[in-house]
C-alpha cells in the first residue's frame, strides 16, 4: 500500500470516527435533557404534596443537568469543529494536495484547541475550554429548555405560597 493510499484510509477512518462520535454526543445530550425533566418533575411533584423545601433541590437538580449538557455539547463541538476543518482543507486543497502531504498543517488545526507543553508534560487549555462550554450553555436551543424548567419551578414556588 503506497503512501497516498495510507493516508486517505487513515483520512476515512477519521472522518467515520468524528460522525459517530458526533452521533453519540447528540445521544447524550438528549438522555440528559430527558433524565432533567424526569427529575425536575418529579421533584416538583414531591413539592406539590407538601415538601415545599424540595423545590430548592429542583433548582440545583436542573443547574447540574445545565452543566453536564454543556460541559457534553462542548466536547461535541470539538468534533464538529474538527470535521468542518477536515472537510474545508479537502474541498479547498482538493483530495490530490490532501493526501500527497503538499497541504499546510496549520490549515487542519482548530484556534481554540491549544496544548501547551510544560516539562515533558500536555496540559490542556482550560480557559479556552471553559469559553467553549459557558458558549453552549447560552446557546438559544440550550438556554431556553433549562430556562423554561426554571421558570416552571419559579411559578410552581409561587403557587405553593
Amino acid at each position: 500500500m503506497d503512501l497516498p493510499q495510507v493516508r486517505l484510509s487513515l483520512l476515512q477512518s477519521e472522518l467515520s470516527a468524528l460522525e459517530s462520535a458526533i452521533r453519540a454526543f447528540d445521544s447524550m445530550s438528549f438522555q440528559v435533557k430527558g433524565w432533567c425533566v424526569t427529575v425536575s418533575l418529579a421533584i416538583a411533584g414531591l413539592a406539590a404534596s407538601g415538601h415545599r423545601g424540595l423545590l430548592a433541590i429542583g433548582v440545583a437538580a436542573v443547574l447540574g443537568f445545565w452543566l453536564v449538557d454543556s460541559q457534553t455539547r462542548g466536547v461535541q463541538r470539538l468534533f464538529i469543529d474538527r470535521s468542518v476543518l477536515l472537510r474545508a482543507a479537502l474541498k479547498t486543497d482538493g483530495l490530490e494536495a490532501f493526501l500527497d502531504g503538499t497541504t499546510s498543517e496549520s490549515s487542519y488545526g482548530s484556534p481554540e484547541i491549544k496544548l501547551y507543553k510544560r516539562d515533558g508534560s500536555i496540559i490542556p487549555d482550560l480557559a479556552a475550554y471553559s469559553r467553549r462550554v459557558f458558549h453552549e450553555a447560552f446557546l438559544a436551543n440550550t438556554l431556553g429548555l433549562y430556562l423554561f424548567l426554571f421558570v416552571s419551578i419559579g411559578i410552581e414556588a409561587l403557587v405553593l405560597r
